[in-house]
């Protein structure tokens, strides 16, 4: 487990410690049986993790599904159903009293940063032990969301690297020959025409990061500078260096502001391309 998702663990089991009635938040690795005094008591598991899911591509988060089930015991199965909803009702407003855990973790694109997926029975059922299960859903920015490459690994654009503040990758895909085949009367078969190169596109995609909100804009309006129809130098990290590249299309995600201290960030994807000889 990183940082990252070690920290944010720790904070939701710190928020559903608060939920009233509950005498222990236990970390575990899987939901299962919990018969151990004292009770009623949480368990809190790492369901899922998602990586560069499709609703958060440009955000570049993580989404992490974590389980949460509640135990206990009471000889009256109606009685112990009643009370651990009400122990969930609780445990989910604590859940959602500061949806952002303290900053660790990010809106996503549909909505809060912490999600409540579904509350179902727990995996155990019959008397005297009881349980329901809380499953839900937060995002949060990779372990190394903020941190920029060092300075060999940035890709440089007309000598200036104006995606130095944050990660970002550059895929350069290969360069593809045009050709007609044409067909001629008496003539069995095509003949092709080779047009040459087709030219090589590329992709940039990664996080802008600023000190403050002002301080992202002023980056994002310097990279959609190079958006302007012309030819631009670029240099790849591993010494290639391609001239006459333009900037087809920049895509953006949404302004995040994982950090208490004012940082902001914002996910790209740009899509570049340069003409054949």
């Amino acid at each position: 487990m990183t940082t990252t998702l070690t920290n944010l663990t720790s904070a939701l089991a710190d928020a559903i410690a608060q939920a009233d009635g509950l005498a222990a938040v236990h970390l575990t690795a899987a939901a299962g049986p919990f018969d151990t005094a004292p009770l009623p008591a949480a368990t809190l598991s790492l369901a899922r993790l998602d990586r560069g899911s499709a609703d958060d591509f440009l955000d570049g988060l993580w989404r992490v599904e974590f389980e949460l089930a509640i135990w206990r015991r009471d000889g009256q199965p109606q009685a112990n159903a009643a009370a651990l909803q009400a122990l969930a009702d609780d445990a989910i407003d604590a859940l959602l009293e500061d949806p952002t855990q303290g900053g660790l973790a990010s809106p996503g694109s549909g909505g809060s940063p912490t999600e409540i997926l579904r509350v179902s029975p727990g995996p155990q059922q019959g008397p005297p032990l009881g349980s329901i299960l809380i499953r839900f859903a937060c995002r949060v920015l990779p372990a190394d969301g903020l941190t920029p490459l060092p300075e060999p690994e940035r890709v440089q654009i007309d000598g200036s690297s104006p995606l130095a503040s944050g990660p970002h990758r550059l895929v350069i895909h290969g360069e593809h020959r045009r050709r007609i085949d044409r067909a001629f009367a008496g003539l069995n078969g095509t003949v092709s025409i080779d047009l040459g190169s087709s030219g090589r596109t590329m992709t940039l995609a990664g996080r802008l990061v600023g000190i403050s909100r002002a301080d992202l804009l002023v980056q994002v309006a310097d990279v959609e500078s190079f958006n302007d129809g012309l030819g631009h130098t670029l240099a790849a990290p591993d010494g290639r260096t391609f001239a006459g590249v333009r900037f087809d299309e920049i895509r953006w995600g949404r302004v995040l502001s994982p950090d208490a201290d004012g940082v902001s960030a914002i996910g790209y994807q740009i899509d570049l391309s340069r003409g054949g000889a």
